[in-house]
C-alpha cells in the first residue's frame, strides 16, 4: 500500500513564521551590537582627544620659542645689517620671510 503524506498550508506559515521572527530576532541582536561598539569608540575617541589636547598644551611652547629664536635671528640681521656687517642668510623658506613681513604676528 502506498502511504500519502500530506502537508498542511498551515504548517508551512507556522514554519514560515518562525523563520522569519529568527532572522529579526539575529538582526535586532546585530544593530545592538554595532550600538554598543559605536558607544565604546566614542568614549575612546573623548579619550584620545582629552590626551591629545593635553599634548598639545603641553608641546604649545616649544612654537613660541621657535618663533622667538627667528625673531631674535631677524633683530641680530636687523642690527649687523645697520652696522654694516655681513649677517647669515635668513635660513627661512621664501613664505616664512614674506608672512613674517606682511602679518603681525609673524609665520612660525
Amino acid at each position: 500500500m502506498e502511504s500519502i503524506v500530506g502537508v498542511s498550508t498551515t504548517g508551512w506559515w507556522v514554519a514560515g513564521s518562525v523563520a522569519g521572527a529568527l532572522a529579526v530576532v539575529v538582526a535586532a541582536a546585530l544593530v545592538l551590537t554595532v550600538i554598543a561598539l559605536a558607544r565604546r569608540i566614542v568614549v575612546q575617541a573623548r579619550e584620545i582627544e582629552t590626551a591629545l589636547m593635553g599634548a598639545h598644551r603641553n608641546t604649545e611652547s616649544l612654537f613660541d620659542i621657535a618663533m622667538m629664536n627667528h625673531a631674535l635671528e631677524s633683530i641680530t640681521r636687523g642690527v649687523k645689517q645697520a652696522r654694516g656687517e655681513e649677517g647669515a642668510p635668513d635660513e627661512r623658506g621664501l613664505l616664512a620671510r614674506v608672512a613674517s613681513r606682511a602679518l603681525p604676528w609673524g609665520m612660525p
